[in-house]
């Protein structure tokens, strides 16, 4: 299995309706990132998936990596885009709140000196911004495998942890209050976008 870029949407648990599933994956089908099929080996269509996932999430169940736990585990989805071989979505309910995470192998997204090519990271900025601006996301982190994870929404929101770029952030305005060296620009919802230089 390759390294994986990530890139994680962060949602308050609190802010699930029962259309929550439906409508962020139509976000991704209606910008250039389709529904291929299931991650899964019993090909679940995307509605079966979409009820799958949508009652999880309400259930509050917590994702799980294990074999054991696989009736509980969320559905994950496979996306078609030109640009990229791969591309892999999936849930996990973390408490206080809940991600949806996509993945792309890292030598999707990485020259051969390990820096960013800027061609494979618009696409994904973009789609970013779209979620941003369609939904009620709190919080969209970038990172490689060896970063070892984005920082928890709600440490984020009580500046408990520093925001650390990758190669991109969206927050809420509120949620910069360090100086820093990235670009940035401003968004619908009062959302800053952070871009690390690449």
């Amino acid at each position: 299995m390759p390294p994986y870029f990530s890139i994680e949407f962060s949602f308050n648990s609190k802010e699930i309706y029962p259309n929550f599933v439906n409508d962020i994956y139509s976000v991704f089908f209606n910008n250039n990132f389709t529904f291929k099929h299931s991650y899964d080996k019993d090909n679940s269509s995307i509605d079966q998936i979409i009820k799958w996932n949508q009652r999880k999430l309400e259930k509050e169940v917590m994702h799980e990596f294990t074999p054991l736990t696989e009736e509980s585990d969320y559905k994950q989805i496979i996306l078609e885009n030109d640009l990229f071989q791969e591309v892999r979505l999936f849930w996990m309910f973390l408490r206080r709140e809940i991600r949806l995470i996509l993945i792309t192998p890292e030598n999707e997204v990485l020259d051969n000196n390990e820096r960013f090519i800027p061609s494979k990271i618009e696409p994904f900025l973009h789609i970013s911004k779209k979620v941003w601006e369609l939904t009620n996301v709190s919080a969209i982190q970038t990172s490689l495998e060896c970063d070892g994870g984005t920082a928890m929404l709600y440490k984020l929101q009580n500046r408990q942890e520093q925001l650390w770029v990758r190669v991109f952030v969206i927050v809420n305005e509120s949620m910069i209050d360090v100086t820093h060296n990235y670009d940035m620009y401003k968004i619908e919802r009062n959302g800053v976008v952070l871009v690390n230089k690449f």
